[in-house]
Order: structure tokens, then sequence, then C-alpha cells
């Protein structure tokens, strides 16, 4: 501090004191000591200079990030070829466009939809369950999950350590995932011509129950059958290859490989059916024609049943003309069209075991129902002559719609009926029920009150005959000689002996000259009344061939006069027109099929394969429960002689549970390909042939299943005798093994990885199509 002029230093004792110097002139400390200068580290330089740099590549990366090429800069290589059209970096990854911040919240999952899987659904529909494994319901995982850990248990299958490790450490094996990301199995940016469907090896064992090393060592063996149903189409190769194609007349017809009959599909993964005409037609297409067949080649369609007309009328029953000698039963089609009205209906029941050719122990009930079904039977056809298809589509509808709810068209009741013509059916009425318009416009059937009932036994026999009377022509002979057949008798009744009358004009003459062509003999020689005009001349001049005899005084005489006798006018009688009688029987003379007319019926014959008649009517059959008929109608179909035979290939399904027990429907085609469907399995068989064909074929694979013992019926021929399609299926040949497959699909050779065969996605996955408006141009555009 200052004192006067001078200086003087204050610092306490404290402090260490004044200094001996003191203070200086201008009283400044006479102490003077440079300021501390601090020397950074080498790791304080370097985190100095890495904030700097990392300013620095920030700033860069923002310059980058907001220019027009960001996307080649943070691209970690090109996609592939399926995925080279998305649109850039935004088509997959949501929150691109959004810049860095929305970045930062899709990578923290603060931005909606933030994984990329929604952007893979876009384009790729794969269900309502696509984020779970093989996109499949978690409950249905978890019963697939419970069978492979029963299989496991029962083959006692060893698991690697690999995968072992793999599932304490990733995984829980023992049950299903509850998601999986589309980018666990395919990864992108690796390339053009990468495959996105490859995985590594053992990558799919990580989640499976089941784990083995490889294909060819520990691969479960091929347990579960190659189909889950039976084959639509019941065609035994079994009893084709060892009887029929080995037969004489098959000589030249039968197949001689495989691929005459199956041809691989467009993508060649199925093996497809030919058609009829290709490969069954050579030997069966007289089968279905009728050539040959025992019964009629024919259906019978409409006829008149036979009735017992004797008792109908001994009970006071008219029921007008009908024909007396038919004998036709009530087919199963006029059934159908009969019982559209319920009492016909129940009076059809009421027939079921009745002989309607045999009605004298019938109950006045039956000979009700009796002439009840008679008048419908005329009203059917009176209706149809009518009102044709209309008529028709009526009874039809009735208690039976088709599976749509609803009756059906005129177009299904025209193929119903066969599309019958107009004028077969009116020369049948003609001929069955002449009086057919006025049967049916009275009332009609008349009936007395009451019905007589049967007659008591023995009461049958005409009073009229009896014993003494020899009524019976072909009796022994009685006193009165009544068997003109019996040696002659005194009375001479029999006209073939030899009689004294001479009755038998062609006997030898006797006094009375009956016989009128015997030449005269004897002193009988100038008959009397000469009623022959042609024998030789008499005395009378009668003979008209001979000239007159005249007197020779009158031989110059002019002739009498007498009036003139006009000409008479020759008159040409007209002969019956000339009628060209067939050679063949109605049914031979059809044999493309179609209507015909037998002598009380009206049949059908087959068209040829797929008739649409038969088809019709066996779709119906099949789609009624044989509780409500539809066995009596399905059985005019399912005979070994059955006109058509078509229930020999075509199967039926009947399941016996569920809503549709008791119903069926025809297997009409094989089995469906649908490309659009994926199961666990997939085998493309093109590829297969070329390596096949010089080892046995396709029966390098499939061996054909032979009968259990000589003659005795296959286990794929037994599947059919019941109708539920899923129990004991038998595919008639067998399936691959795993032995038979490792020999070729080995590491280094075809490659054993579990996407070659197996399909990670399965369900129905249809092609999506490109929705494109249609543009109509405008007038003058």
């Amino acid at each position: 501090m200052r004192r006067g002029d001078r200086w003087h230093c204050t610092r306490p004792p404290s402090a260490g004191g004044p200094c001996q110097a003191g203070p200086l002139p201008d009283g400044a400390c006479s102490v003077q000591r440079p300021p501390c200068v601090p020397v950074r580290s080498l790791s304080a330089l370097r985190r100095r200079v890495t904030r700097m740099v990392v300013v620095a590549v920030i700033g860069l990366v923002m310059i980058a990030l907001t220019g027009t090429d960001r996307e080649a800069l943070l691209s970690p290589g090109p996609l592939t070829f399926q995925h080279s059209v998305v649109g850039g970096c935004a088509g997959c990854h949501q929150g691109f466009d959004d810049g860095p911040a929305g970045w930062v919240m899709t990578a923290f999952g603060m931005a909606p939809e933030g994984h990329g899987d929604a952007a893979c659904h876009t384009c790729h529909d794969l269900g309502d369950h696509a984020e779970l494994p093989h996109s499949r319901p978690a409950a249905v995982t978890a019963a697939l999950t419970d069978v492979a850990q029963a299989h496991r248990a029962e083959h006692d299958t060893e698991t690697p350590f690999e995968f072992r490790v793999s599932g304490w450490l990733f995984a829980d094996a023992d049950a299903p995932t509850s998601s999986v990301g589309c980018a666990t199995c395919h990864r992108e940016h690796r390339g053009v011509e990468a495959h996105l469907t490859e995985m590594p090896e053992g990558a799919c064992q990580t989640c499976h129950t089941a784990q083995f090393a490889s294909f060819a060592n520990g691969h479960p063996e091929f347990d579960r059958p190659l189909f889950n149903r039976r084959p639509r189409i019941a065609f035994d190769h079994a009893a084709h290859l060892d009887r029929h194609f080995d037969a004489a007349e098959s000589a030249g017809k039968a197949p001689e490989s495989c691929t005459v009959c199956h041809l691989p599909s467009d993508d060649g993964r199925a093996m497809l059916t030919a058609s009829f005409e290709t490969m069954c037609a050579s030997c069966h297409q007289a089968d279905i024609a009728g050539t040959g067949s025992i019964g009629p080649a024919g259906l019978r369609f409409l006829a008149v049943p036979g009735l017992d007309l004797r008792e109908l009328k001994a009970r006071g029953v008219d029921i007008g003309a009908w024909p007396e000698w038919s004998e036709e039963p009530i087919s199963p089609f006029m059934a159908r069209l009969l019982a559209a009205d319920a009492s016909v209906a129940a009076a059809l029941d009421r027939l079921e075991g009745l002989d309607l050719l045999d009605l004298r122990d019938a109950a006045p009930a039956d000979i009700r129902a009796v002439a009840t079904v008679a008048f419908a039977v005329k009203r059917l056809i009176g209706d149809l002559l009518a009102d044709g298809v209309q008529a028709a589509e009526t009874r039809l509808a009735h208690g039976a719609p088709d599976r749509r709810g609803a009756g059906p068209t005129a177009d299904q009741t025209g193929t119903l009926l066969g599309y019958l013509p107009m004028d077969v059916l009116a020369a049948a009425a003609d001929e069955w029920f002449p009086s057919l318009a006025s049967d049916l416009s009275r009332p009609f059937p008349e009936l007395p009150d009451p019905i007589p009932g049967p007659k008591p036994a023995g009461t049958d026999a005409p009073a009229s005959i009896s014993a003494p009377d020899q009524s019976t022509i072909l009796a022994a002979p009685s006193d009165a000689q009544s068997d003109i057949l019996a040696p002659p008798s005194s009375d001479q009744s029999d006209i073939l002996a030899p009689v004294p009358d001479q009755s038998d004009i062609l006997a030898a003459p006797s006094a009375d000259q009956s016989d009128i062509l015997a030449a005269p003999s004897g002193d009988l020689a100038p008959a009397v009344d000469q009623s022959d005009i042609l024998a030789l001349p008499s005395a009378d001049g009668l003979n008209t061939f001979q000239a007159p005899k005249v007197p020779a005084d009158e031989a110059l005489a002019p002739p009498p006069d007498t009036a003139q006798t006009p000409p008479v006018a020759r008159t040409d009688l007209a002969s019956p027109p000339m009628r060209i009688e067939p050679n063949v029987t109605p049914e031979d003379w059809m044999p493309a099929g179609g209507w015909y007319r037998g002598e009380f019926a009206l049949r059908y014959r087959p068209t040829g394969h797929a008739d649409p008649f038969m088809r019709a009517w066996i779709d119906i059959a099949a789609a009624k429960p044989q509780t409500e008929g539809g066995g009596t109608l399905l059985s005019v179909f399912s005979g070994a002689q059955a006109p058509g035979t078509c229930l020999r290939c075509h199967s039926i399904d009947r399941p016996q549970d569920g809503t549709a027990a008791g119903t069926g429907g025809v297997n009409w085609s094989p089995m469906d390909y649908d490309p659009d469907i994926r199961t666990f399995v997939r085998f493309a068989h093109a590829p297969h042939f070329s390596l096949v064909a010089e080892s046995g074929g396709c029966q390098t694979c499939h061996a054909v299943i032979r009968p259990d013992g000589p003659g005795g019926a296959t286990a794929f021929q037994e599947q059919y005798l019941q109708g539920d399609p899923t129990t004991g299926v038998i595919a008639g040949f067998s399936q691959p093994t795993v032995a038979t497959c490792s020999q070729c699909h080995a590491p280094g050779q075809a490659g054993d990885s579990c996407t070659q065969c197996h399909a990670y996605h399965v369900g129905t996955f249809p092609t999506p199509t490109v929705p494109t408006r249609m543009q109509v141009p405008l007038p003058g555009q």
C-alpha cells in the first residue's frame, strides 16, 4: 500500500511476510513469476482429434445424405433380380424417406410398422399368419410338434451336439416359435444372382424337434402315406399290369410306358393323368357303348309298369286303357319324377315289395296305391307332352335342391331329361295309351267304395270247369269224344280221323262228291252239279273255259237279238304301300347312343364317355342320402353290367362324419393339380426322368403293390368297398425311400439341403395379377 510517496509491502506473515527487496517504485511486487502453461497428454490429444473427426464425418454424412446419391452410398450391395424393381431403399425400409430423424425412430421402434416384414407383405400374400412358422396357426404348429416329439421318442433319434448347443443359446426346440422375421431366412444385398430361399445347412433344424446330421444320415423314413386320401379314379395298376395288359385282346392296345397315361405338369412338379380318350378308350369304349353286354345297353327311363289288370277289374277299379302285356317295373327315374306329389310318393312307398303283376292278395289300401300310381304315370306323360321341360323342371326341383340351395335350371333339367325328343315320347304315348287325353279329362281313377278285399283261398277256379264234360281237348277220350285229337269214335268229332261222311274236303271223293278238287271216278264221273268250274267239261256245258256245244241246225243261225252289254271298265286296285322293315333292333340301331323305344319303355343309351345325362343323374343319386332312396337310384348305375359302367372307375365319397354324413360326391376327374397350393414336400418329376430311364423307369421309386394272393383282391380294390375316402388309403404303388433318394442327393452331387425338397410357407398362395382398367376410346379418338 502507498504511504505518502513510498510503497510498502503488507503481505501478512502467514503468507511469508514482506520480502527484503520490497515493492518496486511503481508499487509492483519485486518477485515476478511466469504464468502456468499446461501440456496436454497423448490420450487427451487423441480424444480431441476423435471428436473433431466425428464432427467432420457427421457433417459430411449429413451433407451426403441430403444429396441425390445417398442410396448408392448407403447400399451394402446390389439387390437380387426379383427385388431390383422395388423402387429404391424406401420400397423395403420404412422411414428411409423421413431422413435421419426417421431412421432413429425406426431403429428404436418408435415408428409405426417399424420392421421390414410389413413391406414384404405388400407384394407377397402369405396368408393371415405370415409371421408364424410355415404361415400356419400356432395351434397347428403345436400339434405337429407333438407328433414330431412322439416320432422322436419312438425312433430314439439322437440330436447332434451342435443343434443342442444352438437350441440352448437361441431357441427352445420343443416349443413353436412365436414369430419369424422374413430377413431371418431371406437375406438380401448378396448380388443379382443370389438365391433368396437358400439357407445355411442346419438352419432349418435349429427350431425343429426332429434333428439329424444330414439327409443320408438320420433323416426320418418316409413313413407317411403318399396321399392323404384314396385315388379318385379306381384304377388298379397291379390288375392292369399283371392281367389285362398281358391278355390277348389287349395286344396293340396296352400302353408301353407310364408316360402314355401320365405326363408332367407345366412346372414339372406333378404328374397329371391323361384323358379317357387317350389312355382308356381303346379298351373300354365298348363297355360304355354296351357292346356285348349281357343286359340292355340302355337305361330304362320312362316305362309302363306291368299291372295285374284282371284283379283290378275284378275289384271294380277302372284305370282306363293300359297295356295288357307289360311286365316292366317302375324305374327309379320315373319314381323320382312321380314323387313330386306327396300322395304319389306315399303310394310308391306302399308299393315297395308288392308284386304288381299278382295283386290277388293285395289289401284294399294296396289297390288304391296301385290306382294312384297308374294315374300318376298317365299324368306324368301327359304333362311332359303338354309342357315339356317345364313340367319336368317343376318335378325335379321339388324336394331336391342342388348344393347351392336352388332348384335346377332349364338347361340342367334338359340334361336330366337327356333332351328327350317330343316325337319319341308322343309315339310311345300313342301306342301305350291311345285314350290318354280322355282318361286325363275325367275323374280318375274310378274306385269302388269300399274297395273289395282279396278273395278267399280256393275261390279262383271258374265254376264252369268240371271233370265229366271232358272239355279239355287234350284229355283222354270219353263217350262224347270231345277230344278232337283222340282216336275216332262213333260221332267222328275228330276232324283229323278217317270219317265215313268225308267231311274232310281234302279227303278222297265220296258219294256226295263234297271234295270239289277231287277227280271224278267210275260212275260218278259226270257230276251232277259240276261245281268245279275248272273241272273237265260236262254235258250241261257249264265249264266256261270250254267252247259251247251248239246243235248242228243252229250253227248257221243268226245270233239272237240281245241288248249290247256295255264294256266293263277295269279298275286297278291300289296295292298297299311298300314298307322297309329294319333289320336291327331299336337298341342296335342306336350304337352311338341316344333315345330309343322298347316295347313298353323308353330307354337311353350312353352317347360315350362323360355323357351329360348319365353324369347328371349319378350326381343326383350320389348326393341323395341312401335312407331317402338314393341307394335305389344309384344301384341302376353301380352294377358290373350297368349301362355305361360309369361307377366301375369313378368312385363316390361318402364321409361318415360332419354335416355331409350319408351324402357323397362323384369323382369325375382325377386329382386336380393346383400350382398355387404349397405343401411341406415338393418334388419335381421332370428332372428325374433322364436319371431313371435305364434303371426301371417310374417303378424305380414307385413299386406297384401286388395282390395278396393268387386271385385275391388287392388292398387297392378293397378301399372302395366303403365310402370314406380317408380310411385305409392305398395309392396302388409304394412311395420312395430315403435310401433311394440319398443315392443322388448328397453333398457334391445333387445336394441335400432342406429347401430342395421342403417348402417353408405352406398354404394357397395365388399369383397376384395386375389390376388394369380398360380404357374405351371416345368417339373421334
